[in-house]
């Protein structure tokens, strides 16, 4: 049975999307359609360098709070954000700070901190 993460890459097989998922905690990363050069990139360039971001993984220690204003900052205008993470794994004010300063474009949010 494939992983979460693996599922994740299914829209890139259909279109000619690349997609780069950063698995920190296993410091692995699975990818497809990808060109090389995207392959070594930390995750602050990662953020700088996509135009879509999307984060799906558990709430951890580790996770807790790994989505911040430094991370947003680094992001394209045009960048959209997406998340279905559970709350707490980015910084909620941050986001809208960046939403309404125009830094990026939009942001989709299926979890929040308080629900």
């Amino acid at each position: 049975m494939k992983s979460c993460y693996e599922r994740s890459l299914r829209p890139c097989h259909f279109s000619r999307w690349a997609c780069v998922l950063f698995l920190p905690f296993s410091a692995s990363i699975l990818a497809q359609n990808v060109p090389s050069d995207l392959l070594d990139l930390s995750l602050e360039e990662l953020f700088a360098e996509v135009d879509f971001i999307s984060i799906n993984c558990p709430l951890t220690h580790e996770t807790r709070g790994m989505i911040n204003a430094d991370l947003y900052a680094r992001m394209k205008p045009s960048s959209i954000f997406i998340t279905t993470a559970r709350g707490y794994i980015h910084d909620e004010a941050a986001l809208t700070a960046a939403i309404s300063e125009g830094r990026i474009a939009a942001a989709g949010c299926d979890v929040f901190e308080l629900e």
